[in-house]
């Protein structure tokens, strides 16, 4: 067999165990998050100048709250490119409202076990609807998410 005859097969094969080992579909939303950044940095002074819902919602506590929770959600569930690109398309900074201020703010416990890897959205949901029967648990160490919902809670 020539070089050429291997080559094809070869690359065929790198790219199916490529693609097994999700190695390529994370190297996509790498790429992406990268160009949407680049393409969004050359327009940051033109989108701060303007009156949009987001920016009206970033003037106010409620609203750095709100996109606080969906960056914490993301976070914690390990989607990290999604983060990046919402933290790109929102102007949202992460450091401006640190878990624990989320967390005092919204009233909920700082240190606790049962709480350690819930989104602070699930568990607002959790104190909003403290009698709904529902338990909702994140483990990160095998990157599911696990739900219990009795059949009164429906």
């Amino acid at each position: 067999m020539s070089d050429q005859e291997e080559d094809p097969d070869l690359k065929n094969l790198v790219f199916s165990k490529l693609e097994k080992t999700a190695f390529l579909r994370n190297i996509r939303a790498q790429l992406r998050a990268q160009i949407y950044n680049l393409v969004e940095s050359s327009n940051d002074e033109i989108r701060e100048s303007k009156q949009t819902p987001l920016n009206n919602l970033l003037r106010t506590e409620n609203g750095r709250l709100a996109l606080g929770l969906v960056q914490d959600l993301l976070e914690t569930l390990e989607l990290r490119y999604t983060s990046n690109i919402f933290k790109s398309e929102s102007a949202y900074d992460p450091s401006q409202c640190s878990t624990a201020e989320l967390r005092n703010a919204l009233d909920l416990p700082l240190d606790t076990d049962a709480y350690k890897n819930l989104p602070i959205l699930l568990q607002l949901l959790d104190k909003i609807n403290p009698d709904g029967e529902k338990s909702v648990s994140v483990d990160t160490t095998n990157k599911s998410i696990s739900e219990n919902i009795s059949s009164n809670s429906l």
